[in-house]
């Protein structure tokens, strides 16, 4: 994976659930850099989500420190949808648990460090939730 200007990413293994991969292009200038090339869906068979492709996001912004225990790139996959559950202002609560499980079903990340990742994003995502939660109400 590569943070590079114009670099085109697919991002593998796909975590159980998605239908599709993650297929990005890196524009590090834009303050969401990542830009979808190709439509992301998820679908458990209980929930449907579908991202579509040229939608704009962060992925996971992991702090730098907390890069140490759960490397940013684990939580690719569960922070293009949670970026996009926020962008549409939907319930936090059921948008941060999605997160979770996402991010618990990747090979790597496991329970612990998905819990650890979902309890930041509880924590530190509500300045994002409440810009875009007002945004969609006015």
């Amino acid at each position: 994976m590569s943070d590079t200007a114009g670099t085109v990413t697919r991002v593998e293994p796909r975590p159980p659930g998605f239908v599709t991969d993650l297929v990005y292009e890196c524009l590090p200038w834009l303050p969401k850099p990542y830009l979808l090339l190709e439509e992301l869906v998820f679908d458990d068979g209980c929930i449907l989500i579908s991202v579509p492709a040229g939608f704009r996001c962060d992925l996971a912004s992991v702090p730098k420190i907390a890069q140490a225990v759960v490397p940013k790139h684990e939580l690719d996959y569960a922070g293009a949808v949670h970026d996009y559950l926020y962008d549409q202002a939907y319930d936090k609560d059921v948008a941060d648990r999605l997160f979770y499980l996402i991010a618990r079903s990747h090979e790597q990340t496991g329970r612990f460090r998905g819990r650890l990742a979902w309890r930041a994003v509880q924590i530190g995502g509500w300045p994002a939730w409440w810009k875009h939660w007002r945004e969609r109400r006015t």
